[in-house]
């Protein structure tokens, strides 16, 4: 896996996400280059309503490798980011991740997000153990 493109809900996620790959040898192909591949499809849906399996395809025809999907659970307390790669050629799921802080107390900010979303990638990619 050397290119992937980053999907997500939330942009703190995408943008915590893309930064890691980054950061860990990965070339990020831009999103950019999938809302092309999609065409007039994102002007009719909302971006984050399409179908994961056509985002797939979108990277793979964009030449990525995989698609790395960064996710912030929806209003779940205390904040919940969950990661998972999947291989744009094939669809298979190689790697799965999650994070949340144990307590709540406020709105979860870009810090937070960011936090979360390292977290869940280490743990995706066994670089910390998952937690129970």
């Amino acid at each position: 896996m050397r290119s992937v493109v980053v999907w997500g809900n939330d942009e703190r996620t995408i943008n915590a996400a893309e930064a890691w790959v980054k950061a860990h040898g990965l070339s990020v192909i831009h999103r950019d280059r999938i809302h092309e591949a999609l065409g007039t499809q994102v002007a009719t849906e909302d971006a984050f309503l399409i179908k994961e399996e056509t985002i797939v395809q979108a990277a793979n025809a964009a030449g990525a490798d995989a698609v790395v999907f960064a996710d912030r659970a929806d209003e779940a307390r205390p904040p919940l980011v969950t990661v998972k790669g999947v291989d744009a050629r094939t669809g298979r799921l190689i790697w799965t991740g999650d994070a949340r802080y144990e307590t709540f107390f406020g709105l979860p900010n870009t810090e937070t997000m960011t936090v979360l979303t390292d977290q869940a990638l280490m743990t995706a990619w066994g670089l910390q153990p998952k937690e129970d």
